[in-house]
């Protein structure tokens, strides 16, 4: 069954910019099939990114000016320490147990779980929810590589004990086939697109 996820909202280029014209349109059709499980899963996620961000957005003002003028960011250890406090936070509020770790396909390691665990690490550092257009995308990550694959690598290996490795280029590369969605959201598209299991809606299982 596929995962059911609102952020995925417009996938307007993902058929322009891959080869597997076919498997794309099949995946936005697999995106419409929802299940009352994930649809829940989704609205609790939503709910705990709104008050993340509610919670650090003003902490990460400064950053968040620099990002919008295309500015590289340096991560302080104040950054680093916001940032896992944050991802801490969002686990709390889902509910998350570690012990589900590896347990086949759910919702711990679907890409909608991901997408989250990451957009809690990029609100709390100033890259916020809201950066969504694929454009505007392509501009953080070009500015803010280094730091966005230190991110990921750090909050994967925490969240769900996976070491992902040179994946995160590759990842990265891809998330200009999408719009209309979140960073976090679109690098675990990314990660589900080059993950070996070409975009079924988890990562690694």
């Amino acid at each position: 069954m596929g995962v059911f996820s609102p952020r995925l909202a417009t996938v307007v280029q993902a058929a322009e910019n891959t080869s597997d014209t076919e498997q794309v349109e099949s995946v936005i059709l697999q995106e419409s099939v929802t299940s009352a499980e994930f649809v829940n899963e989704e609205k609790v996620s939503e709910q705990a990114l709104e008050a993340i961000e509610d919670k650090y957005e003003e902490l990460a003002e400064e950053n968040t000016k620099a990002i919008e003028n295309g500015e590289e960011i340096i991560l302080t250890a104040e950054d680093e320490a916001r940032m896992s406090q944050a991802v801490n936070d969002y686990l709390k509020m889902v509910k998350y147990n570690p012990r589900l770790r590896g347990v086949g396909k759910h919702w711990w390691n679907s890409r909608s779980f991901v997408g989250g665990v990451l957009d809690a690490a990029f609100i709390a550092i100033g890259f916020g929810a809201g950066v969504k257009s694929a454009a505007t995308l392509m501009k953080v990550v070009r500015s803010n590589r280094q730091t966005i694959t230190r991110t990921i690598e750090k909050q994967i290996k925490l969240a769900l004990g996976l070491s992902i490795g040179a994946t995160i280029s590759k990842a990265l590369d891809m998330i200009s086939a999408i719009t209309g969605v979140t960073l976090g959201y679109a690098i675990a598209w990314g990660i589900d697109y080059v993950d070996g299991r070409r975009l079924d809606g988890y990562i690694f299982a």
